[in-house]
C-alpha cells in the first residue's frame, strides 16, 4: 500500500503550506538563486525521477528526468545479488 508523502514549508516555527510529493525524498539542498542583484533563496528536493526547485517558500520549478536504462553490468551486479 502506497502512502502519501508530503513537503512542509514552515516559517518561524509556523506551517505555511505542505504539498504531496510522489515518491520519498531522496535528496535535499539548499541554495541561493541569481548572480546580480538581490539573491533569493530557494531548496531544491528530489523525489524519483523529478527535481523540486521552491523559492521564496513556494513551488518555482519542476524538472523531470528522462528514463534511462540500466547498464548491462549493473543488471548483472543485481541478478547476482538476487541469488
Amino acid at each position: 500500500m502506497a502512502t502519501r508523502q508530503w513537503h512542509s514549508v514552515c516559517l518561524g516555527g509556523r506551517l505555511q503550506s505542505e504539498q504531496t510529493i510522489v515518491d520519498l525524498p531522496s535528496g535535499l539542498v539548499a541554495f541561493y538563486m541569481g548572480s546580480s542583484g538581490p539573491r533569493a533563496s530557494a531548496v531544491a528536493v528530489a523525489s524519483g525521477p523529478c527535481l523540486y526547485v521552491y523559492k521564496n517558500l513556494r513551488p518555482f520549478y519542476k524538472f523531470s528526468l528522462p528514463g534511462v536504462a540500466p547498464h548491462a553490468a549493473e543488471m548483472d551486479a543485481w541478478a547476482f545479488k538476487v541469488r
